[in-house]
């Protein structure tokens, strides 16, 4: 009688078993509750940017404020030639799942930048123009949030003192494919 016992809790202990193996594999597979995807890239706006060769702009972290202190991510690659990056070509900085939630800045924390003008191949260095925004956006949980930068370098120097200078122009906020704020509005 022990026996029988035994082999009929046998495929009822397998079927358990399947069964929250199986759930511990679509758990893993899909993101953690509370998590959103986040995309950020920049491109370039036309201005000066033909002047140069190449324009080397060093990422040092992308900053996100949420209600209180600033959050650093890590920039993936660490620096970029802005000069391939125009034309609507853009370059993602930063792809990753965060913790949903609201943000009111956004911080694109520079180097030291420098480039060669198409000149003379010349060697030149840019000032960094480019300082925390304020920017309004939110991440959602299982949503993609893409954040597209448009970085503009401007030609100064008919003003004393002044050379090249890399700004923020704009910027596109889109969640789950569909645009949401653009800064110029276009």
């Amino acid at each position: 009688m022990a026996l029988d016992f035994l082999s009929s809790v046998r495929p009822i202990t397998f079927a358990v078993l399947a069964w929250v193996g199986l759930l511990v594999f679509f758990a893993s597979c899909s993101p953690a509750p509370g998590k959103g995807t986040l995309e950020i890239r920049v491109k370039d706006h036309r201005a000066a940017i033909d002047d140069f060769a190449r324009l080397e702009v060093p990422i040092e972290s992308i900053r996100l404020k949420p209600r209180g202190s600033w959050i650093d991510l890590k920039p993936d690659p660490a620096s970029f030639d802005l000069t391939q990056y125009k034309k609507g070509n853009s370059v993602t900085l930063f792809k990753g799942a965060i913790e949903s939630g609201s943000f009111e800045g956004f911080h694109l924390k520079l180097g030291k930048i420098g480039g060669a003008l198409k000149k003379k191949n010349s060697p030149v260095e840019v000032k960094n123009g480019v300082g925390p925004i304020q920017l309004s956006f939110s991440v959602e949980p299982n949503r993609p949030t893409i954040l597209i930068i448009d970085l503009e370098v401007l030609d100064l120097a008919d003003h004393s003192g002044r050379g090249y200078e890399l700004r923020i122009n704009g910027y596109e906020y889109n969640k789950d494919g569909k645009l949401i704020d653009r800064v110029p509005p276009g």
